[in-house]
């Protein structure tokens, strides 16, 4: 296991240029503001030839062909891993729509492209017209009245989101592969649901990815997952509310269950803007033990906190430090009685 810069930023901390840390993701385009001699994870999303095709970006075909057209045109530069969108791409653009409909990219239903097709690294991409025309019959006045006044729930409108993610992450994988790079999905916990579930729904702390796109995901070469941890040996009640053991059972889902074979680097939790996760050692401390044995980087932030008063690289670094591959001492005197406890991965 190794260590990593979540989004790199040498403005940010010193503490970001520890040569313990070989494996940095990136916001920039800029390569003057990569560090040299590492494995570099780029997930800069704003490359738009308009950035009125920012809005609705995942739905707009432009937005979409500039970020494989940026790749092809810097493929000579030393990233090694590339990310399509940015995290929370494991989401389809209905879940993105609930999860953040009046920032990021704003994508409302109401913001999407619905008609045309295109052709990403050979993969056709339908927008929902002619898709729905392609399985169910002509786009009638009376289907658009239908599609106008659906929700992003409609069953028809999921599929259609699904099979549209699905496609545009086949083609991602095609491409970053035909320029010798390596795929990377960033996104939250990427467990999958069949039938598709909206990413404002919970069972116990987890996310869900539609079928077809998790399917896709598999073949990727990289996952950054992360979830939202805020205590140890508690009970998960609600996304402010979630156990260090939620952690575990993503990481053990993506090893075991569906025998993911490429490298996973995990963020560790931190207090994030809108209240989720902890800047508690203990939590942190916890979770960086938690999952060791699954992933092949741990990363984090310069801070760990919103008011950035507590530095992440320094806290990363001590827990690397200290830790025991038989995790003994901590998993016996700092998680709670009721918690699962691993010795090397096995459930004690």
């Amino acid at each position: 296991m190794k260590l990593g810069n979540w989004r790199y930023d040498f403005a940010l901390s010193p503490n970001q240029n520890s040569p313990a840390l070989v494996l940095d993701t990136s916001q920039y385009s800029d390569a003057v503001k990569w560090r040299p001699g590492v494995d570099l994870v780029l997930e800069y999303q704003w490359v738009v030839p308009d950035l009125n095709h920012v809005v609705g970006g995942t739905t707009d075909f432009i937005y979409l062909q500039s970020r494989f057209d940026w790749a092809s045109a810097n493929a000579a530069l030393p990233w090694k891993y590339g990310s399509l969108l940015f995290t929370e791409e494991t989401w389809t653009p209905g879940q993105r729509a609930e999860w953040n409909p009046g920032g990021l990219n704003l994508e409302t239903k109401a913001n999407w492209d619905i008609e045309g097709s295109i052709a990403l690294a050979g993969v056709v991409v339908q927008h929902i017209v002619p898709w729905y025309e392609s399985n169910y019959g002509t786009w009638t006045a009376t289907v658009q009245a239908w599609y106008n006044n659906a929700t992003v729930r409609d069953p028809i409108i999921e599929l259609w989101t699904e099979y549209f993610s699905a496609q545009t992450a086949k083609a991602w994988n095609i491409h970053m592969h035909r320029l010798g790079k390596l795929s990377c999905v960033i996104g939250p916990t990427i467990i999958p649901s069949v039938p598709c579930i909206s990413a404002m729904d919970y069972t116990g702390g987890l996310f869900y990815v539609p079928k077809k796109l998790w399917d896709e995901y598999l073949k990727f070469d990289m996952l950054v997952a992360y979830h939202y941890p805020s205590c140890v040996g508690c009970s998960y009640l609600n996304s402010t509310t979630i156990p260090v053991s939620a952690s575990l059972d993503v990481v053990k889902k993506l090893r075991q269950t569906y025998n993911y074979a490429g490298k996973i680097a995990w963020l560790i939790t931190r207090k994030w803007a809108d209240g989720v996760g902890s800047s508690d050692e203990v939590v942190e401390k916890a979770e960086y033990e938690i999952v060791y044995p699954y992933v092949d980087y741990i990363i984090t932030g310069a801070y760990e906190d919103q008011a950035k008063t507590i530095d992440g690289i320094q806290r990363l670094l001590k827990f690397e430090a200290a830790h025991s591959p038989s995790y003994g001492n901590l998993a016996v005197s700092s998680i709670p009685s009721g918690a699962s406890i691993y010795l090397n991965g096995v459930l004690q």
